[in-house]
């Protein structure tokens, strides 16, 4: 007799850092919404320890940050698990363009577009 109980599906989680809390707040709340599981840092402090604890599955980084910014965040994680997707946010174009040349896999300019990030985290996930 098979079961007729549907297996659940785990959540994926997206790591989401940035120092700004109503922007960090904002993409909570939408990932939420959206489905994902979601962990907060306020800077790059502890995300490579943080992707492995919580078995992260895609980071999404603002780049200008205090104590560790979001450029020698993406290089340490980029170190530790080559591949990961990562999905740059500032509202700065010069640091979303380093971040390219670092081999994000995408960049968004601030003020984010929610409907935007939501189909890259999808396309990256898939």
């Amino acid at each position: 007799m098979q079961s007729t109980e549907a297996k659940e599906i785990p959540l994926q989680t997206i790591l989401v850092i940035d120092d700004n809390k109503p922007v960090r707040d904002l993409l909570i709340k939408a990932l939420t919404k959206a489905g994902y599981q979601v962990v907060a840092l306020s800077d790059g402090v502890g995300a490579v320890q943080t992707i492995r604890s919580e078995a992260v599955d895609l980071l999404v980084t603002d780049i200008v940050m205090p104590n560790k910014e979001g450029i020698e965040t993406i290089e340490d994680v980029r170190a530790a698990f080559p591949g990961f997707p990562v999905i740059a946010i500032s509202s700065n174009a010069f640091y979303l363009q380093l971040s390219s040349l670092l081999g994000v896999n995408a960049v968004i300019e601030k003020p984010i577009q929610l409907s935007k990030l939501l189909s890259l985290i999808k396309s990256h996930l898939n």
